[in-house]
């Protein structure tokens, strides 16, 4: 959703731009007369999420072995930014690493993409399905889904469950301040399409209430009637601290794009997540 990745095989860190640029060096090879580069609204992320592959695509279809990775990304910043920035992929993979624990975090099993853990009412997200007639108004029980909170009888238990997530929190939020201020310091220094910059410090802002979130709830999950009653404290403050983070990010959508219907629209008679909800709500 959030920093976008293409690219799904274990291991690429690239986001996208390294599988964008083998599949045109083969096409190369075979002598293949055009490349069409596609994005697909699985995830429906911001359109400015896009247009580092994009690019990358039309670079490497002028020149399939020219620049590496790390020479087009220095191109890219350059050209679209007017800036400089050694290691860009390993900022972006850092950010990214945020955005896999904010599609993951809050689901038992898979993310919120995985099979079964869809949008209410949209148990038919593969656009090639038609649509089962009033699967609109299909209740769905999401507490079947999403992980339980702690349970006050048994303290600790919730904190040894779901240890991975919290120790994945940890770093995320040991990451938070270095992050943050290089999205600051990108967005103050670009001399154009600043926006970008604002839209990615949106997002990772919103994506980092996510560890607070569960850090808070393990607060809660002591046997110790004080701390507990601290942490639950704690999560309604960072709920609220979601809340303005929320506000914000939809703030700056509406900079450049309409975040509602209008008065004509005809929705989408496919499950596309967007498209489906008058405002951004499908993200959360």
């Amino acid at each position: 959703m959030f920093f976008q990745d293409d690219n799904r095989e274990k291991g690429k860190n690239s986001s996208g731009i390294e599988t964008i640029r083998s599949f045109i060096q083969l096409a190369a090879q075979k002598k293949i007369n055009g490349v069409l580069c596609t994005a697909w609204d699985d995830k429906s992320p911001h359109m400015e999420n896009y247009w580092r592959g994009f690019i990358a695509s039309a670079e490497y279809c002028w020149s399939p072995n020219g620049r590496t990775l790390a020479e087009y990304d220095t191109a890219w910043l350059q050209r679209e930014f007017g800036l400089s920035m050694p290691d860009y992929q390993s900022f972006n993979n850092q950010l990214r690493k945020g955005s896999v624990l904010w599609f993951e975090a809050f689901y038992r099993n898979g993310n919120c993409f995985s099979e079964g853990n869809e949008l209410q009412s949209m148990a038919q997200l593969e656009h090639w399905l038609k649509p089962t007639a009033g699967m609109e108004k299909r209740q769905f029980d999401y507490t079947t889904k999403l992980i339980e909170l702690p349970d006050l009888n048994a303290p600790g238990s919730w904190s040894i469950k779901y240890k991975d997530r919290l120790e994945r929190s940890i770093i995320e939020i040991n990451n938070n301040k270095v992050l943050l201020e290089k999205l600051i310091e990108l967005q103050n220094t670009s001399k154009r399409n600043w926006f970008f910059w604002a839209l990615s410090k949106a997002l990772y802002n919103l994506q980092s209430t996510v560890p607070h979130i569960l850090l808070a709830l393990k607060q809660s999950d002591s046997a110790n009637n004080i701390q507990q009653k601290v942490g639950i404290k704690n999560v309604n403050n960072v709920v609220k601290e979601f809340h303005l983070r929320w506000a914000d990010l939809q703030a700056v959508y509406c900079q450049t794009i309409c975040i509602s219907y209008q008065v004509s629209y005809v929705p989408d008679r496919y499950f596309h997540n967007a498209s489906q909800r008058d405002d951004l709500s499908w993200m959360i």
